[in-house]
């Protein structure tokens, strides 16, 4: 009997991001039918960076106040001379010392811990949550000549997208995610919030769009069966649907 296939986070990772390839797609859907385990695993890889800070934000609140330390250690003469410890006198000193000098060293040579595995779609969040209205007020809204060059780059006709109804072209700028081209298109939505539709080549198999919270904002992804497709921004999930499909019609 074939031994069944284990898959690594980066492998299950670059599935939940619509980046895996067509042959680790279709091998995750069929192990997903027999494997338990993995499902559990593909759902404890599926979580936002907000849902972790809500949890540690919880744990901190349940926290014990931190208790009042003395300001320094005592000194052997000290420990020598104090009535209440006649018996420990410099052994005592020399195991906080020996004891401090461990800790020190454990805290100094031990290694970080590894960053958790990012697909592109938590990476372009962290990106987009960094503009402001103000960010785009004075940016070029010439779009004919990038969008036209910009489609060439990334294999897919986008000169479409420099008219999106409820959006308002700023600007479109060619970014890079693990060697590929990652086309970036910003907007504003009608009251100036800063909007994207990002594009990324793939060989994923299509799939519809798929909503979700990321960075504080509402986003919906999709695979055309050679891109994905992000679009991102604004806290009004109805109002990202309707895009969402204006969108797929227009790629």
């Amino acid at each position: 009997m074939d031994q069944q296939r284990r898959f690594s986070d980066e492998e299950l990772t670059a599935f939940l991001d619509g980046e895996a390839a067509t042959d680790d797609v279709r091998a995750i859907e069929a192990a997903l039918d027999q494997d338990t385990e993995l499902a559990q695993r593909l759902s404890d890889l599926d979580i936002s960076f907000l849902d972790l800070k809500g949890q540690f934000d919880g744990l901190l609140a349940q926290a014990p106040p931190v208790p009042d330390l003395p300001a320094a250690l005592p000194t052997v003469a000290n420990l020598n001379s104090t009535p209440r410890w006649p018996s420990l006198g410099l052994g005592l000193s020399a195991g906080l010392v020996a004891g401090f000098a461990m800790a020190v060293t454990f805290g100094l040579t031990r290694p970080p811990a590894p960053e958790p595995t990012r697909g592109w779609l938590s990476v372009v969040a962290g990106y987009q949550m960094l503009y402001t209205p103000e960010t785009l007020v004075s940016a070029e809204t010439s779009h004919g000549t990038p969008l036209t060059v910009l489609s060439d780059i990334v294999g897919l006709d986008l000169t479409a997208l420099a008219q999106v109804e409820g959006l308002t072209f700023k600007r479109a700028q060619r970014l890079g995610f693990n060697g590929k081209p990652l086309i970036q298109i910003a907007y504003t939505l009608p009251d100036g919030t800063p909007f994207a539709i990002c594009i990324l080549p793939n060989g994923s198999e299509a799939r519809g769009p798929r909503f979700q919270e990321l960075e504080g904002m509402q986003a919906a992804d999709w695979t055309t069966g050679s891109h994905g497709v992000l679009l991102i921004g604004g806290d009004d999930p109805s109002a990202l649907g309707a895009l969402a499909d204006t969108v797929e019609t227009l790629l």
